[in-house]
């Protein structure tokens, strides 16, 4: 039996794809009296310098640090820095920030070592005002054959040629000779001499010759301070509890505009030709003009009676063989050591150890001394 057969079907046609066709654009409706926006541009982008080259950099040397500063007479104060050398032909004082002062005489040469705290001594003398010192780092002077270590003090340290003269004033020092590490320990009053051949010791200081030399007594030991028939000071010149140095008193002078009024304190003493004197003491001025206010030695020719005479007398005399200026200073100053060194001339009988206040246009105006000293120092220190 014949089966029937299936019916023979076509498959369905595939569905047509169509690829999208792309949005007709719409065209921008013009507003009236208005352009279309102009195309925006992309910002431009500035090109960059060309890096400098690198070059090495220079590093400059720094200034030294300033240490102290210079004083002289009539002169600007000015810095001192490390490794700087001091040619002093005149009188200068060297201050420190802590207070600590050098009274550099005339013909002195010196340079600042170290951290400025050593002082080399090449000539001449300096005298030291030291103030306490960390025992770490104390204050040193050299000079070509001796140390000197310092905590705190007065003293004066002098560089001969063949040499060192160290004294104390006030409290101690260690001084050293270089040359075998020989040391010797001074306190007040006492000094030594350094130098080859000879060990260094302590000694005593000379004696020093002043009566009242810091005027605790109402300067009855000086003559033109108290008159002794009035009984009471000389006008301009008088011993006050005020101002001083050390102590409780100082002598005060003050200036007068009218001649005739300069104002002098004296001490006369016998000496021989040849006789060595130092000669030091503390000058304090407010105000002071005309020729100043001095200390200073005036080497006589005749032997007593002059003790009543000023100075201006024995002048006009010409009995004043000599005078040797320890300092002299004008305006406003504090507590500044001056001295000198001098040798008595031929013929020379006596010596008068002078303060003196010359006649000032600009005053009245003050001067204080004290402190002050007149040692014979034995020949050949």
């Amino acid at each position: 039996m014949d089966l029937p057969r299936p019916e023979q079907t076509s498959p369905p046609p595939a569905p047509r794809i169509e690829a999208p066709r792309p949005e007709d654009p719409q065209p921008t409706a013009l507003q009236p009296n208005k352009l279309p926006d102009p195309p925006v541009e992309p910002p431009r982008r500035t090109p960059e310098p060309d890096p400098l080259p690198i070059s090495p950099s220079v590093t400059q040397p720094e200034a030294p640090a300033a240490v102290a500063r210079i004083e002289r007479e009539g002169r600007p104060a000015r810095p001192v820095s490390i490794g700087e050398t001091l040619v002093a032909e005149t009188p200068a004082v060297v201050v420190y920030p802590d207070g600590t002062r050098l009274f550099v005489a005339g013909e002195t040469t010196l340079s600042f070592e170290g951290r400025g705290k050593t002082i080399a001594i090449a000539r001449g003398e300096v005298f030291a005002d030291v103030t306490p010192q960390p025992r770490e780092e104390p204050m040193m002077f050299t000079t070509a054959g001796a140390e000197i270590k310092v905590l705190g003090t007065w003293l004066s340290v002098s560089s001969r040629s063949e040499s060192t003269l160290v004294t104390v004033e006030r409290g101690r020092v260690q001084a050293t000779r270089k040359s075998d590490r020989w040391s010797v320990s001074l306190r007040e009053g006492q000094c030594t001499s350094i130098e080859a051949g000879r060990l260094p010791v302590a000694k005593p200081l000379p004696p020093n010759l002043l009566a009242e030399p810091g005027f605790e007594a109402d300067g009855k030991g000086w003559e033109g301070v108290f008159n002794r028939s009035l009984g009471r000071n000389f006008g301009g010149v008088l011993v006050t509890p005020e101002v001083f140095h050390s102590g409780g008193r100082s002598l005060q002078l003050i200036t007068q505009p009218t001649f005739g009024y300069d104002r002098e304190v004296y001490q006369d003493f016998a000496v021989a030709p040849g006789d060595i004197f130092e000669a030091a003491g503390w000058l304090r001025t407010a105000g002071i003009g005309g020729k100043g206010v001095s200390l200073s030695l005036l080497w006589l020719g005749t032997a007593g009676g002059l003790a009543n005479d000023l100075s201006s007398t024995i002048k006009a005399k010409g009995l004043v063989l000599r005078e040797d200026l320890a300092g002299l200073r004008t305006g406003t100053t504090e507590w500044t050591r001056i001295a000198a060194r001098a040798v008595a001339p031929p013929a020379a009988k006596q010596v008068r150890l002078l303060l003196y206040a010359d006649v000032d246009p600009g005053g009245p105006a003050t001067a204080w001394f004290d402190d002050l000293i007149l040692r014979r120092t034995p020949k050949g220190k």
